[in-house]
């Protein structure tokens, strides 16, 4: 889980976002495009939004968001 927001938001999570691995054209890109929109269109359903978005590049919000939140909550 991460949120695409700036890792400085130590309220968590700030946005609910779920990382799903999966192709581009399978059956849950496509059952997700359906309930959520294209992500390759304007967001414009049910104030929801599919983004796309490499792992690796996901992975380092993660990680930042969790170094942050060790840092603030790591002791209690």
């Amino acid at each position: 889980m991460f949120d695409l927001v700036s890792a400085e938001y130590i309220e968590y999570p700030y946005l609910g976002c779920i990382a799903i691995d999966t192709d581009v054209g399978s059956d849950a890109y496509i059952a997700l495009s359906q309930k959520y929109g294209n992500p390759y269109d304007d967001a414009t359903i049910n104030n929801k939004v599919l983004w796309i978005m490499e792992y690796d590049d996901a992975k380092k919000m993660y990680d930042k968001k969790q170094k942050l939140l060790e840092a603030e909550f790591g002791d209690e």
